[in-house]
């Protein structure tokens, strides 16, 4: 049975049995699709499934199968907890972007997420993809390698990136 079965199987007849079938092909699913997520790191794709069965059972009430299959509407919650997952993690080390800024005080945490995020606005998509693995430990050829350019490539971006940073936390 596939999830979207389960899924019809559950809300039209919600038993016992239906739900534990249900929530098997849902974990099964959402294992398999996790395991497509590119760019995300491994300590967040090990916690990950938990956390998409957690959100997508909390709001079950808001699917609306007029308006996509079920396993459509459990992409969409995959990719919303890896991004939420991933923000957190940036969040703890979110000074590091600024280099020459001293990490903020427990005081200030909400304006540096604040400045953060208005910051990482400023990049484009493939700027922040490069800011993300950097963060997440890779190093300059490990960049390349995942984003298909040259290691020079990598350098370069990192400084304009940097530059632009900085400018822009002005």
């Amino acid at each position: 049975m596939n999830l979207n079965e389960a899924y019809t199987n559950w809300a039209t007849n919600p038993t016992s049995e239906n739900y534990e079938a249900f929530g098997k092909d849902l974990l099964i699913y959402v294992k398999g699709r996790i395991r497509k997520v590119r760019g995300v790191a491994r300590e967040i794709r090990d916690e990950m499934p938990i956390n998409v069965v957690i959100r997508v059972l909390s709001e079950i009430a808001q699917y609306d199968s007029a308006r996509s299959p079920f396993t459509v509407w459990v992409n969409y919650k995959i990719d919303h907890v890896a991004a939420d997952m991933t923000t957190n993690a940036f969040d703890k080390r979110e000074y590091e972007l600024l280099e020459g800024h001293e990490a903020p005080d427990p005081y200030r945490g909400i304006e540096a997420k604040i400045l953060l995020k208005r910051l990482m606005e400023t990049l484009s998509v493939e700027e922040q993809r490069l800011v993300h693995l950097k963060l997440e430990g890779y190093g300059g050829e490990e960049i390349a390698a995942e984003l298909g350019v040259s290691h020079e490539v990598v350098r370069k971006r990192w400084e304009r990136i940097q530059k632009k940073l900085q400018k822009a936390a002005q």
